[in-house]
C-alpha cells in the first residue's frame, strides 16, 4: 500500500467539502422547518388549545395561506395543550385581538395554525405573551365530523362511497373528460351568472317567493312527505330506465344550441310581456286563497276521477260506436229535415207559454197525488176536479150575451193577472150593469143543485158515522 504525506492544499479541499456539506445538510434541516441550535430566538407567542389533533412542533403558522411561522414547542398544561409560535420579523408583533384556529392542511391529518389578520396599529402582545382564552376558535376534524353521524348515517355514507367506486371504475378517461371541459363550463357559468345580475331585483324577488313557497310546505308536512314518496318512486322509475336517460342525455347538446338560439327571442318576449305580468299581480294573490279552498274540493274530485276508471273501460267501446254512430248520422238528419220544418212553428208558437205549461204539469201532478181513507180505514187516492164558475155557470140569461164565445187561446202570460182580476168575454153584472135572468130556468136549477148536495152529504155520512157528520147531513137538507 502506498502511502502519501497530506499536504495543506489537500487538507484545505478535504475541509472545504466537509464545510460545504455541513452547510447543505443545515440549509435542507433549515427549508424543511428544522431549528438551527446557534439561531437567535425570534419573536415568540403562546396559544392555549383545548386539543392539538395532529398538530406537531415545527408545524406551520399561516396568515391568508402565507406562511408566517412555525410552531417551535407543545406543552401539556391543566388539560389544555400550550403551542409556543415563533414568528418572522415581518408580521411581528402581534395585534391582541388576533384569532386562532387549527386546520387540517390535507386530507392525511397534517395540521397547521391559522392566525387571522387582526387590527392593524391595534393593541400588541408583547413578546411570549399567551393569547387570549376566547381568541382561540374550536375546529371540527374529519373524523370528529364522522364521529357525528349515528350508526345509520354512516353505514349510508359507507355505501354511497362504495357505489360511487363502482360507478367511477373504469371511466378514468370519462373523468378526464370532463375535467377538460371545465374551462368551457366555467364560461357559460360566467355567461349565467351576468345574466342572473342583470336580473337582480327579479332574483331578490324569487328568493322572497322561495321562502314562502317553504313557509307553505312547512304547514304542509304531510303533503312534503307524500311528495318525497313520490320522488323516490319517479327516481326509482329512472334509475330502471337508464339507458332512455342516456339517450336524452345525448340529445342535449343539440337542445342547447336551440335553446342559445330561441333566448334572445325569449328574452325580447320578457320584456314585452313584463307589464303585462305585473297587471296580473293583484290576480294572483287572489289566486292562493282560491287554491287552498281547492284543497276542500280535493278528496270530491279524487273520488269523481276514481269513479271514471269504469267509465274509461267503458269508453273503449262506447267511443269507437259513438264515431260509428256520428258517420251514420247525416243521412238521417237530411230526412227529419220536412218533419223539423213542419214542427218549428209549432215551437214557435208554444214557446210564449212556457208558464202555463209548467202550470199545466205542476197542477196534473197535483190533482192525482189527493188521498183518504174509506170507511174501512183503508186508503185510497181522488181526483180533484173543479168546475168554471162564472156568471152564467151560477145564473141563467134570458138569452147569451153578443159576445158569448169562449177564447181557448188565451195570450201569454194571461194567469199573471188572477190577482187584480181575470178578464171576461161578458162583462155584464161585473161593472154594475144588471142581468136578465129566465124565470123558468131558476126552478130546475134549484132542484138539481139540491140533488146534488144530498147526494154530497150522504157519501160523508156513509163515510164519517161521527154525530157531527148526521148533524152536517141535516142542515144541508134545511138548506134545500
Amino acid at each position: 500500500m502506498r502511502r502519501q504525506q497530506l499536504g495543506i492544499r489537500r487538507l484545505a479541499v478535504m475541509a472545504l467539502f466537509c464545510v460545504s456539506c455541513v452547510g447543505l445538510l443545515l440549509f435542507l434541516w433549515s427549508s424543511f422547518g428544522g431549528a438551527l441550535p446557534l439561531a437567535p430566538r425570534g419573536y415568540q407567542a403562546e396559544v392555549e388549545l383545548a386539543e392539538s389533533g395532529a398538530l406537531t412542533e415545527q408545524a406551520e403558522v399561516r396568515t391568508s395561506g402565507v406562511t408566517i411561522g412555525r410552531v417551535v414547542g407543545l406543552r401539556p398544561e391543566r388539560g389544555r395543550t400550550i403551542a409556543t409560535l415563533e414568528l418572522d420579523d415581518g408580521v411581528v408583533p402581534l395585534p391582541r385581538d388576533v384569532r386562532a384556529t387549527l386546520r387540517q392542511k390535507t386530507v392525511l391529518g397534517e395540521a397547521y395554525l391559522e392566525l387571522s389578520q387582526g387590527t392593524p396599529g391595534g393593541p400588541a402582545l408583547a413578546d411570549g405573551q399567551r393569547l387570549r382564552a376566547g381568541a382561540v376558535q374550536p375546529s371540527v376534524e374529519f373524523d370528529e365530523l364522522l364521529r357525528a353521524f349515528d350508526a345509520q348515517t354512516r353505514a349510508a355514507l359507507r355505501s354511497w362511497l362504495t357505489d360511487q367506486a363502482e360507478a367511477t371504475r373504469g371511466r378514468s378517461a370519462d373523468l378526464n373528460a370532463a375535467l377538460g371541459t371545465l374551462p368551457s363550463t366555467e364560461a357559460s357559468l360566467a355567461e349565467l351568472l351576468d345574466a342572473l345580475e342583470a336580473q337582480g331585483d327579479d332574483l331578490a324577488t324569487l328568493v322572497r317567493n322561495t321562502s314562502t313557497v317553504f313557509e307553505a310546505l312547512a304547514q304542509r308536512r304531510g303533503g312534503l312527505g307524500r311528495l318525497l314518496v313520490a320522488g323516490e318512486r319517479v327516481l326509482g322509475t329512472t334509475g330502471r330506465r337508464d339507458r332512455a336517460l342516456e339517450a336524452t342525455v345525448r340529445e342535449l347538446p343539440g337542445l342547447q344550441r336551440e335553446v342559445r338560439i330561441t333566448l334572445p327571442a325569449l328574452a325580447s318576449f320578457a320584456r314585452d310581456a313584463r307589464p303585462r305580468v305585473m297587471r296580473l299581480r293583484p290576480l294572483a294573490r287572489e289566486l292562493g286563497p282560491a287554491l287552498t279552498a281547492l284543497g276542500d274540493v280535493a278528496p270530491d274530485l279524487r273520488g269523481v276521477l276514481a269513479g271514471l276508471g269504469p267509465l274509461a273501460a267503458a269508453g273503449r267501446d262506447g267511443l269507437p260506436a259513438a264515431r260509428r254512430l256520428l258517420a251514420d248520422l247525416p243521412p238521417g238528419l237530411g230526412d227529419l229535415d220536412p218533419f223539423l220544418a213542419q214542427l218549428e212553428p209549432l215551437v214557435r208558437h208554444v214557446a210564449p207559454y212556457g208558464r202555463e205549461l209548467t202550470a199545466m204539469l205542476a197542477n196534473a201532478t197535483a190533482a192525482t197525488q189527493a188521498e183518504a181513507l174509506d170507511g174501512s180505514g183503508r186508503k185510497r187516492h181522488y181526483l180533484r176536479t173543479t168546475n168554471p164558475i162564472n156568471a152564467e155557470a151560477l145564473t141563467a140569461a134570458a138569452e147569451p150575451g153578443t159576445g158569448n164565445r169562449a177564447d181557448p187561446y188565451a195570450a201569454p202570460g194571461a194567469a199573471r193577472e188572477l190577482a187584480t182580476g181575470l178578464r171576461t168575454s161578458q162583462p155584464a153584472g161585473c161593472d154594475g150593469s144588471p142581468l136578465t135572468f129566465a124565470p123558468e130556468a131558476l126552478a130546475p136549477l134549484g132542484e138539481r143543485i139540491a140533488t146534488t148536495l144530498d147526494a154530497t152529504w150522504v157519501r160523508a155520512a156513509e163515510l164519517h158515522t161521527e154525530p157531527s157528520s148526521h148533524a152536517i147531513v141535516h142542515s144541508g137538507a134545511d138548506a134545500q
